[in-house]
Parts: structure tokens; C-alpha cells; sequence
């Protein structure tokens, strides 16, 4: 190979001329953005807050401090509801297996009834029917909640 020179370009920003003639101007912008979250501001722009309104800073803290007091008591709140309404679920679903244990008991009841005095057909239609539709709803109860477990996703609570 031969000892020739390899000519490579390099992407560089040209430099800018020292004066121009024509007295135009050249700008260069720079653009800054900041972010934060939550409700204080970083140091820094609280700082500014407080230099151009003294005491501003202490307020902005109690502010934040205050909507965090808000927002945990409502937090609490939902978890107190959340728990009362399963509380009351808990009792609903007691007193309708009580209801249907009634309802079960009193049908066989009835059926054995009206089948010893003399009617045995009559007597298993009513046992039967009794039981059957109270076995139908408790299938078609379960059913029902396990769709709805499904169909609705877990409850979260935001915290920011």
C-alpha cells in the first residue's frame, strides 16, 4: 500500500467570524426548562419565591403541609368506607343464607308433610322444587360473583 493521505471530513461547527461586515448579529439561545413534582418546589425556586415575596415560602409550606393533612384524612375516610361496605356485604350475605336455610328447611318440611298425609307426588314436587330453586340461585349467585370479581379491576389509591 501506498503512503498516501486518507481524507477524512469531520462534522465540526464551522467558527464563527470575529467581525462581519454587513453588522448583522449573531444569537445564540439557549433554553432551559425545569420540572418538579409534588407541591414544594426545590430549593432553589422557593428561594426565589421568598426573595421576591418575603415570607412566601413559609406559606407555601403550609400549604403543602395542610393538602397533605387533607388528603390523608380522605385517604382514611375511603379505607373506612371501603371496610364498612364489606362490613355490610359480610352481614347481607349471612342473613341470605339464614333466609335460604328457612326457605330450604321449610320446603322439605312442607314436601314430607304433604307426602305422609297421602299426596307423595305433590309432596316430592314441593321438597324437590324447593331445594332445586334454592341450589339454582346459590350456583347462579356464585356465578354472577365471580364475572363481577373479574370485570373490575383493583381499587388504588393515589398517593401523589
Amino acid at each position: 500500500m501506498g503512503k498516501g493521505k486518507r481524507n477524512r471530513k469531520k462534522n465540526a461547527v464551522p467558527a464563527l467570524p470575529k467581525e462581519k461586515k454587513d453588522n448583522s448579529v449573531i444569537a445564540n439561545t439557549k433554553f432551559v426548562a425545569e420540572q418538579f413534582h409534588g407541591p414544594i418546589p426545590p430549593p432553589s425556586i422557593l428561594n426565589e419565591y421568598e426573595k421576591l415575596l418575603p415570607g412566601s415560602a413559609d406559606r407555601i409550606l403550609s400549604m403543602a403541609e395542610k393538602e397533605t393533612q387533607h388528603r390523608h384524612k380522605m385517604e382514611t375516610k375511603a379505607i373506612d368506607a371501603e371496610i364498612e361496605g364489606l362490613k355490610n356485604e359480610a352481614s347481607d350475605t349471612k342473613r341470605g343464607q339464614c333466609f335460604g336455610l328457612f326457605i330450604g328447611v321449610t320446603a322439605i318440611i312442607s314436601g314430607a308433610y304433604t307426602s305422609v298425609h297421602g299426596y307423595p307426588w305433590s309432596g316430592t314436587f314441593i321438597g324437590a322444587g324447593g331445594v332445586a330453586g334454592l341450589v339454582s340461585a346459590f350456583i347462579a349467585g356464585r356465578k354472577s360473583d365471580a364475572s363481577h370479581d373479574r370485570a373490575e379491576p383493583p381499587k388504588q389509591i393515589d398517593t401523589t
